[in-house]
């Protein structure tokens, strides 16, 4: 039933001739009437990467920033808060408004500077009695998706390096300021994961993405968010690390040269992903493979830190494999697009 329609959901619409040369399709009453539309008004039309084309009403993007009011209950926490404002960056929402009872002001006012620490941009525009309102202030194009993207993988990458590096050298100090780092790992994800949903919403042009087509789109934010998972893992190792060397023990070298491994996958792995090479993420996943093949070792030692430092180590390694197969995957998805037939031809 057209008045049913639903966002992404593909229907079938014949060609008009009109007059001599012109062809027209029609518009879906149930999407003219949500952009109040009329006969003879004017509407965009973009020609999308993959060549088909995106239909504009005129005004869409001059309608101010997409707001989302949060109300926050007395009986909400301080993570729950947090993770609904998260979610709403993540979502696309330009202005944020958090209204909540005068009695919870401590309690709320105290979660800004975890907000704004959290997401890249995020900046308090307005306060008073009961509310806080934010505004996503960073440029789309301040920051590329792939820049995103390169930058997460680098910051990652070194924090994997800097951790091996200090449990090498028993530097405690070192250690422990690595899982610091992983804040702005997040930062990048929740930045790329938003770019991406506001494309996919219309509210940011495809080629803000700088990708072939928008089935893309899923397999990308997958990889980042493996990227952001590896950073979450390389911090849990530093800080397990620090917690044996402070004990006066040593890391036992079959554990450390695990977290080796797992850092030559990944780095193996990122870059395939950053350089969009089929062939380097088909040498990662063979690494990675021979890795899995021989047995991972187990921790001889006791200590309960040397066990979870080789349960990241193996996590590590899923994840590279993970973005490895995502590499292969978009590949075949543009081979896929290449193999279509021409629009308007058999």
């Amino acid at each position: 039933m057209e008045g049913s329609g639903a966002p992404g959901r593909l229907s079938e619409r014949s060609v008009i001739q009109v007059g001599d040369s012109a062809l027209a399709v029609t518009l879906p009453s149930w999407w003219a009437r949500l952009h109040g539309l009329r006969a003879r008004m004017k509407v965009g039309v973009e020609v999308m990467a993959d060549g088909s084309l995106r239909i504009v009403p005129k005004g869409a993007g001059a309608k101010g920033p997409l707001s989302r009011v949060i109300r926050v209950g007395e009986e909400a926490s301080e993570g729950s808060v947090v993770r609904e404002v998260v979610a709403s960056y993540l979502a696309g929402f330009t202005r944020i408004r958090v209204e909540y009872p005068p009695s919870l002001y401590r309690r709320i006012s105290s979660l800004r500077p975890v907000l704004e620490e959290t997401m890249l941009g995020f900046t308090l525009v307005e306060e008073g009695l009961g509310y806080m309102e934010f505004y996503v202030t960073v440029d789309p194009g301040f920051i590329s998706f792939w820049e995103a993207v390169g930058r997460a993988f680098k910051a990652t990458l070194s924090m994997l390096r800097d951790a091996i590096n200090a449990a090498e050298l028993g530097s405690v100090e070192s250690l422990k300021g690595i899982p610091e780092r992983d804040v702005l790992v997040d930062r990048l994800y929740l930045y790329a994961g938003r770019m991406v949903n506001r494309v996919l919403l219309g509210l940011e042009p495809f080629q803000t993405l700088g990708l072939r087509s928008l089935a893309e789109a899923p397999f990308l934010v997958m990889a980042v968010k493996s990227i952001e998972r590896v950073a979450d893992h390389t911090a849990l190792i530093a800080e397990n690390s620090a917690r044996l060397l402070s004990a006066g023990r040593g890391i036992p070298g079959e554990v450390l040269s695990m977290v080796k491994e797992s850092c030559k996958a990944f780095e193996t792995s990122g870059r395939a992903l950053i350089s969009m090479s089929r062939k380097a993420a088909e040498k990662a996943a063979e690494i990675i493979d021979k890795y899995q093949a021989r047995g991972m070792p187990g921790a001889t030692s006791p200590l309960p830190e040397a066990a979870l430092i080789i349960d990241s180590a193996r996590r590590i390694l899923a994840y590279s494999l993970d973005i490895a197969e995502i590499v292969i995957d978009l590949e075949s998805i543009r081979q896929a697009m290449g193999s279509l037939p021409a629009r308007g031809k058999e």
